[in-house]
């Protein structure tokens, strides 16, 4: 009893000293973990004003030279786009203008081709059946799409089409500013614009009115020294051209050939000199003229498209 009373308190103190140990071995680690945390925060810290210190050195060996370069680098890239939108602007406004002369222009010369080809049509004997009914003919205005899309502006389409008609050749050679301008009526036909295309010693006016020789359509055309039926060396222009037209299609348009009964008679053929003059002039001079006409408005147009640039 007296040996187990001695060796109790024995193992009191031992379990009392494993625990001290346990306990002083969880400090040491948590302050091993404090101490490892300190020293990473100080290793970084030391990396960012080592960082600090490099960029400062680098710095200083970039002259203030530089700074300027890539201020003026960065106004040249930006001043070109913004000078391109600007032009491109003006351009496109500047076309607008311009292609609505173009379209009078080229439409006009729709109309002679139709001209020349209404003319075959009368020399030439139709083969097929003629319908009897005039419901079987379809009207013009619907089976012209140009004038079928005009329904919109009047209820009289012929109305409109004869202030269309009478308007075309003034707005394509003077523009619509010229006093020879009459107002319509109709909103659509007066706010259109047009700039003036023949000017004083202008190419259209050369085109137009001067005396010449030929007016190529296809190489080797001028060769040709009758390629026009009842023309002869000089002519003055793609006006005398245009009148030849008018008044070949005027004469055929007013031929009233009636037998002695007073019934019609087709005595036109392809050997008429009014049919072989409007025929020969589209397929030779007159549609050349037409070509250097448009041609010589489209070159007006980029003189000046470029001086607009150029002012800008």
């Amino acid at each position: 009893m007296l040996q187990q009373q001695q060796v109790q308190p024995i193992q009191q103190d031992v379990a009392q000293i494993q625990q001290y140990d346990i306990e002083d071995a969880k400090t040491r680690k948590e302050k091993e973990k404090e101490f490892d945390k300190q020293r990473q925060a100080e290793i970084e810290e030391e990396r960012i004003v080592e960082m600090k210190e490099r960029v400062s050195k680098i710095s200083s060996f970039i002259p203030i030279s530089f700074y300027f370069r890539v201020l003026i680098g960065f106004v040249l890239i930006i001043a070109f786009p913004l000078v391109y939108t600007i032009v491109a602007v003006v351009a496109s406004l500047q076309n607008t203008k311009y292609d609505h002369v173009i379209f009078l222009s080229g439409y006009r010369t729709t109309l002679m081709m139709i001209m020349a080809s209404l003319a075959c049509n009368m020399a030439v004997v139709f083969r097929q059946k003629i319908p009897k009914n005039d419901e079987q003919i379809p009207p013009f205005s619907v089976a012209n799409p140009f004038w079928n899309t005009l329904r919109h502006m009047k209820n009289n389409v012929s109305e409109l089409q004869n202030l269309v008609g009478s308007q075309i050749n003034t707005i394509v050679l003077l523009g619509t500013a010229n006093s020879g301008i009459e107002a319509t009526g109709d909103s659509i036909i007066d706010g259109a614009t047009a700039v003036r295309t023949i000017t004083s010693g202008s190419q259209t006016e050369v085109i137009q009115y001067n005396s010449t020789q030929c007016f190529e359509n296809k190489i080797g055309s001028c060769e040709k020294q009758e390629r026009v039926y009842s023309l002869f060396g000089q002519f003055k222009g793609l006006e005398a051209l245009l009148g030849m037209l008018y008044a070949s299609a005027t004469i055929l348009t007013n031929l009233e050939l009636k037998d002695d009964q007073g019934q019609q008679i087709n005595t036109i053929t392809m050997k008429t000199p009014e049919i072989q003059i409007l025929i020969s002039l589209m397929i030779y001079d007159l549609r050349g003229g037409c070509t250097r006409y448009r041609a010589a408005i489209l070159s007006y147009r980029l003189l000046l498209l470029l001086n607009v640039i150029c002012v800008k």
